[in-house]
């Protein structure tokens, strides 16, 4: 409503405003010596509080614009972080199915070493004999982080038993 009744008496004023003023100057009880200045000051005032507003939405436009550009480029960042963490839980899963795949007594250690399909990655492997029938395996996945430029990584472990066949 308030934005309604600026706007209908914005129109008025830029359209009649020469008339407006011209009337109040006649209605005012002073000489015209007095009139003339007291209107030219407060044509003055109105247009610095005018300049004033102007140059505070430029200023609060500016400031507005560079957050929405630093919120999205630290997003995107964020974004790209997490695509390579899910990255990394893929490399952690399909390096532990291919531990499981060559069984329990075929399977060892592997130094860290460049992921064939994707050098961004780093895989390390870890086997140890928890006990006579049962090893654990623990891979770890290392990348480069978007954000801090320092190495993350991820660590996946599962238990391997070898296989019982009862007939």
């Amino acid at each position: 409503v308030a934005l309604f009744v600026m706007l209908y008496l914005l129109y008025f004023m830029l359209r009649d405003g020469d008339l407006l003023v011209a009337r109040l100057a006649r209605t005012v009880p002073l000489e015209r010596q007095h009139t003339d200045r007291l209107l030219s000051q407060f044509a003055t005032v109105v247009r610095a509080t005018v300049k004033g507003n102007v140059v505070i939405a430029v200023v609060l436009l500016g400031t507005s614009i560079s957050a929405i550009l630093y919120t999205c480029s630290v997003t995107s960042r964020h974004m790209a972080q997490d695509r390579m963490y899910t990255v990394a839980i893929t490399i952690a899963r399909r390096q532990l199915e291919g531990m499981r795949s060559y069984g329990y007594y075929n399977v060892a250690s592997v130094t860290k070493a460049t992921w064939s399909a994707d050098s961004r990655f780093s895989v390390q492997t870890d086997v140890s004999t928890l006990d006579t029938y049962l090893k654990k395996v623990i891979v770890t996945v290392y990348w480069t982080s978007s954000l801090s430029g320092g190495e993350e990584s991820i660590a996946v472990a599962t238990s391997l038993a070898p296989r019982i066949f009862y007939l």
